[in-house]
């Protein structure tokens, strides 16, 4: 579990350019390591959107997921599966659905680039306020 909190300052203002220079680090990160642990960007997507959902308290069926990701029920339905197969998402009957939580190897698995993933947050807002107001 990541306990710390990202040390913003509320007086520094990033501009959009900014923003989205960040967001986009972050984003090809996410992706790039994505393919290291979950061997594909899709599949840590899903991860994510079912790591997210259970700690809501509100966990995903594959309707939900697929809503929630934009993505056709087919896709989705055959990644979950795969993912089962792996060993990395375990699916439980709720009436006519199935809710879908992460197993205790996927967890370990994102666990083990967590640190990793919160460093890269922090240097991509760190390196943007940065260049916009310069060095700190």
């Amino acid at each position: 579990m990541i306990t710390q909190s990202l040390e913003i300052e509320p007086d520094v203002s990033i501009g959009s350019r900014d923003k989205v220079y960040s967001l986009l680090r972050c984003y090809h990160w996410f992706n790039r390591a994505s393919v290291e642990v979950w061997g594909d960007p899709l599949s840590g997507w899903i991860v994510a959107a079912i790591a997210m959902a259970e700690l809501e308290g509100t966990p995903h069926d594959a309707t939900s997921l697929s809503a929630s990701m934009r993505l056709p029920m087919q896709t989705i339905a055959r990644r979950v599966v795969t993912l089962a197969e792996e060993g990395l998402v375990r699916r439980e009957r709720d009436g006519r659905s199935y809710r879908l939580y992460l197993t205790e190897t996927a967890r370990q698995r994102g666990l083990s680039r967590a640190d990793e993933a919160y460093d890269q947050l922090q240097h991509a807002y760190t390196e943007a306020a940065q260049a916009r107001h310069g060095p700190q």
